[in-house]
């Protein structure tokens, strides 16, 4: 009975024992993430005091930026504001001038997200590209492999725009009837306002998948 009582209290000690270590490995891995992730807060704003005003007179005055984008996140600060002030304007010429240094900026990052497998990047790259009126990437956007009804629908309003054809024209490359709907409403919500909740949504969505690759 002693030895049996010895050994269910040996186990005791070895479960309290493995427990402790999981929870110091957690602590060290939450303390770290927390570290990774003021790093980039502070990246963020040091990158937007020095830029921010700089990309705002590029969009509103057409003015020279000088601006090298040497990182993925730094692209998708600018994104950032490029998707803060898209609305702000509505003349012809300023909007024209958006999409053009978007194309120039963002199209090599944009064209990596919608290849890969993950589901949030592909989604925040046709948001991109579709708020923005990315036409540069057509080819990109019309070889995604789509997992998602509303994958499918934003990829077919983008091919719809891009070559000024109706949706069900380009519903034979991304789907059903259902798509088709699915992307009306998408076209439809552009001309009587932002989609911009839908848009806040997807890059809150992306976030976690943007982390992965942040280095410290």
């Amino acid at each position: 009975m002693s030895r049996t009582l010895t050994i269910d209290t040996s186990l005791i000690f070895f479960a309290v024992n493995m427990l402790l270590v999981l929870i110091g490995i957690l602590t060290v891995y939450l303390l770290i993430n927390n570290a990774r992730a003021k790093k980039k807060d502070q990246r963020k704003e040091e990158y937007l005091d020095q830029h921010h005003d700089e990309w705002v007179r590029a969009i509103s005055d057409g003015e020279e930026i000088s601006v090298t984008l040497d990182r993925p996140e730094q692209v998708e600060w600018t994104i950032d504001i490029f998707l803060s002030h898209h609305n702000d304007y509505k003349d012809d010429v300023t909007r024209s001038r958006i999409t053009e240094l978007a194309e120039e900026h963002f199209s090599d990052y944009l064209a990596d997200a919608l290849g890969s497998r993950r589901q949030a990047a592909r989604h925040y790259a046709l948001a991109v590209i579709y708020q923005l009126n990315i036409d540069a990437l057509g080819d990109q956007v019309a070889s995604v492999s789509a997992s998602t009804e509303f994958e499918r629908a934003l990829a077919a309003a983008i091919t719809a725009r891009e070559h000024r054809v109706g949706v069900s024209d380009a519903e034979g490359k991304f789907g059903t009837n259902a798509v088709k709907r699915s992307a009306l409403d998408i076209i439809e919500a552009e001309k009587v306002g932002s989609p911009a909740n839908r848009l806040r949504n997807i890059l809150a969505s992306h976030q976690p998948a943007r982390e992965e690759a942040v280095s410290v």
